[in-house]
């Protein structure tokens, strides 16, 4: 008897063990019902549902920063930064209008756009035409230049390199704001549009916006939309009419009188 009830306890013991391999047999059952395309579709859509999280999360933290800078210099277009269609540029037209008006200079100075939101529909057309534009150049010259076509590949990367050249102009412009050395300036600003053109896909450029929100400006806000003029002291003014002697000051000359 007492073997007996020995052998129920161990059955006992294993029935729910029994039922989880039960339970397991029946997933993989159902895995193999739905078969490979099955998995692979939800694995999709969780991967989708994933990377629409992650790009939401992204836009977010990109945005507040430029959004924050804007708005401490009073710029109307800090609000664009939120605008979920087309951000990259919208956000890279509020960063360029923290600058105000002052000229986007490329390529060493040696280029200058002065309408600052010219500059950035500059930026737009070579984005979504650059490389249209270059592949319809090799096929016209292909057709009188033999083997042309061997270095398309690197004409396509003259637009990639106008783009970051001038995300490079647009965040140095932000950061001379904030900082007076201007030859470090642009060696920031350099690391930091080729690495996020190449690596860190405009990581790098978000996190330093975070490290520009506490300081301050070196000048006033208004600085970059001011159009400076030479001035004279009023002292220096001459109020007299054309062509009217100026009069000058003698010294007085100071006599003792007697009253009699």
């Amino acid at each position: 008897m007492d073997m007996f009830y020995y052998f129920s306890d161990i059955l006992n013991e294993a029935v729910p063990f029994l039922k989880d391999i039960e339970s397991a047999l029946g997933s993989l059952l159902g895995i193999a019902e739905i078969g490979v395309a099955g998995v692979v579709l939800i694995a999709g859509i969780i991967g989708s549902i994933f990377s629409f999280i992650v790009s939401v999360i992204f836009f977010i933290l990109e945005a507040i920063p430029v959004y924050l800078i804007a708005k401490k210099h009073g710029r109307k277009s800090a609000l664009l930064a939120f605008v979920p269609f087309f951000s990259t540029y919208f956000k890279l037209y509020v960063l360029s209008d923290i600058a105000g008006d002052k000229p986007l200079k490329l390529l060493g100075d040696k280029l200058e756009i002065k309408n600052r939101k010219l500059s950035v529909w500059v930026y737009i057309g070579i984005d979504l035409f650059g490389e249209t534009l270059i592949y319809m150049v090799v096929a016209l010259l292909s057709v009188v230049i033999t083997g042309i076509g061997a270095v398309s590949s690197v004409l396509l990367l003259v637009p990639a390199a106008a783009k970051v050249i001038m995300e490079y102009a647009i965040l140095r412009d932000v950061i001379d704001i904030y900082k007076p050395n201007k030859s470090g300036n642009k060696k920031v600003a350099i690391v930091i549009s080729v690495l996020d053109s190449l690596v860190t896909l405009g990581f790098v450029r978000i996190v330093y916006l975070y490290t520009l929100i506490k300081l301050e400006p070196l000048c006033e806000n208004q600085v970059y939309d001011v159009k400076y003029t030479d001035v004279v002291p009023e002292a220096q003014v001459n109020t007299a009419p054309v062509g009217a002697a100026v009069p000058t000051q003698e010294p007085v000359q100071q006599t003792s009188q007697t009253r009699m």
